[in-house]
C-alpha cells in the first residue's frame, strides 16, 4: 500500500513543464497596480535541500536583488505594514525526494497586499497575483538549478508589475 502511494505521488508530480506555463493570464497583473514596495518572503527549505546548496537566505537575497534591480523598493515587514500600497512576494518551494536520486518540487510565487472591498470599512489582506504552479524534478546533483527557475518566475512577476506600473519606482 505504501509503495503504491509513493508511486502515485511520483506520477502526479511528474507533470511535465509546458512552454508558456509561466505566462500570466490576461488581466492577472491588475492586482499589482500601485504597489510601492515589496517584502520578499521565502518559505523555509528542508534541511536536506539546504545541505545540497540551495539555501533559503540566498534565495531571498537573490530575489530581493532582482526586484531592487528592476527599480522596486524592498520593504521590511514594518515598512509594508506602514505603507498601504506595499505588498509581500511569497516564494514557495516544496520538495519531495524519491530516494533514487531525484527531487520533485513544486514552485510558485504569490503576491499578497492590502485591498479595499466595497462595503467593508477596513482593508483586508488578499492574494492578488500568482504564477501557475510549476511541478518538475531535478537530480540530486542539480538541486541548485531550482534557483534559476525561481529567477525565471520572478521575471514573470516583474513583467506583470511593469505592465501596470511602468518601469519601477525607486
Amino acid at each position: 500500500m505504501k509503495r503504491r502511494l509513493i508511486i502515485l505521488t511520483v506520477i502526479l508530480l511528474c507533470v511535465p513543464d509546458r512552454p508558456g506555463q509561466t505566462e500570466s493570464p490576461p488581466n492577472a497583473a491588475l492586482g499589482l497596480s500601485g504597489i510601492t514596495g515589496i517584502e520578499v518572503l521565502v518559505d523555509e527549505l528542508s534541511p536536506d535541500i539546504e545541505s545540497l546548496g540551495l539555501q533559503t537566505h540566498r534565495i531571498a537575497n537573490a530575489v530581493e536583488d532582482q526586484v531592487r534591480h528592476a527599480g522596486i523598493r524592498i520593504f521590511t515587514r514594518r515598512d509594508r505594514q506602514k505603507d498601504s500600497k506595499g505588498a509581500a512576494l511569497f516564494v514557495r518551494v516544496n520538495t519531495q525526494h524519491d530516494r533514487i536520486g531525484r527531487y520533485f518540487f513544486c514552485l510558485e510565487l504569490q503576491v499578497k497586499r492590502s485591498v479595499n472591498i466595497e462595503g467593508i470599512e477596513t482593508p483586508i489582506e488578499a492574494w492578488v497575483w500568482e504564477t501557475p504552479t510549476r511541478i518538475t524534478a531535478v537530480a540530486d546533483d542539480k538541486v541548485k538549478e531550482i534557483g534559476s527557475m525561481i529567477q525565471k518566475e520572478v521575471q514573470t512577476f516583474l513583467q506583470d508589475y511593469r505592465s501596470v506600473n511602468g518601469k519601477g519606482r525607486s
